[in-house]
């Protein structure tokens, strides 16, 4: 199981990778506009086009604070795809600390904490 989410998560990084190489999408989108709610609000469709066929990204800010970003989806499966492999990374992590270490049972945590 632990090769197949592997392979599953390297295989989606290297087709958005792959993706991103031939529309230029990375090159494109190395940098990113700033636009105030209520422009944004004005111009919401301009700015969907450009994220999503142009590769630019869109900063939406709130008296001047950066508050949310607009991003493409193949940004967005990236960023999903990372956090994946993290994810995994950290629960091996904790499951081999297990084996190390072995399990508290609940009855014992309450005990310890007096409940």
């Amino acid at each position: 199981m632990k090769y197949f989410i592997d392979s599953f998560v390297e295989y989606n990084l290297y087709n958005w990778y792959n993706k991103s190489i031939e529309g230029n999408i990375l090159s494109k989108s190395s940098f990113s506009e700033e636009f105030s709610f209520s422009n944004a609000r004005s111009h919401l469709a301009e700015i969907a086009n450009e994220v999503a066929y142009a590769g630019k990204r869109a900063i939406l800010t709130r008296k001047g604070k950066k508050l949310v970003a607009i991003v493409s989806i193949e940004d967005l499966e990236a960023l999903e795809a990372i956090e994946e492999k993290i994810d995994l990374e950290d629960a091996r992590k904790a499951l081999a600390d297990v084996k190390k270490n072995g399990t508290v049972s609940w009855e014992s945590i309450k005990r310890k904490l007096d409940l």
